[in-house]
């Protein structure tokens, strides 16, 4: 709700936009972050059938603008806890034609990340200062990887890199974003990805 308020869209709108996601978690009996095309399908076609295309395509914005905020937000720590990746259940198949569109940033695909990281690597290789080029490196793989916000990683130090926890380790994220100015919210993020061998490769290669 915050954020949206923050983007200037009345209460009314907001409000609207609960509702909708409300019944489509209604529809699907189960959890929201699970979602995929067809559960949308079936609530748009079946669960809404009658209702005017006006409510219907309101219906479908609200919820593309629920999981659009999942994605951006929260899918690193839906990733982690659950081990689903967050998907828009809307897509172009079934999203109402009525003229809007939500302004989604899709994701490079595998093969771009590769070529970006790959070309990276080459260049701290050969750079003038490596340490730390290498050390920006390694920050923006582990925002690939797990899901690190940019602030967060700045300030992590090597005592936050708890290597003992879990099968691959964890990082202890101690500056992570706050809520409702309550301040940094704490967390502990697995180094999945090869998160754990980009880390090791820093401390034990570049660090020494």
């Amino acid at each position: 709700m915050l954020a949206r308020s923050a983007a200037g869209v009345e209460d009314g709108s907001i409000q609207a936009e609960i509702r909708a996601v409300s019944e489509f978690r209604d529809s699907m009996g189960r959890h929201l972050w699970t979602a995929r095309p067809d559960d949308a399908d079936r609530f748009l076609g079946e669960r809404c059938r009658g209702q005017s295309h006006s409510t219907v395509s309101g219906k479908a914005f609200g919820v593309s603008v629920f999981f659009e905020y999942l994605e951006l937000r929260h899918h690193a720590e839906i990733y982690a806890l659950t081990g689903d990746l967050v998907q828009c259940p809307i897509d172009e198949m079934n999203r109402p034609r009525d003229g809007w569109k939500l302004n989604i940033r899709i994701p490079p695909g595998d093969a771009e990340i590769d070529k970006l990281f790959d070309g990276w690597r080459d260049h701290v290789a050969t750079t003038r200062k490596f340490l730390p080029a290498a050390r920006n490196y390694t920050a923006a793989k582990l925002w690939s990887q797990v899901g690190l916000r940019i602030g967060e990683s700045t300030r992590l130090d090597m005592v936050d890199l708890k290597w003992e926890l879990g099968p691959l380790g964890k990082v202890h994220v101690r500056f992570g974003k706050g809520s409702r100015r309550r301040g940094p919210k704490q967390r502990i993020v697995p180094l999945i990805n090869g998160a754990r061998d980009q880390a090791v490769w820093f401390v034990e290669e570049v660090r020494g």
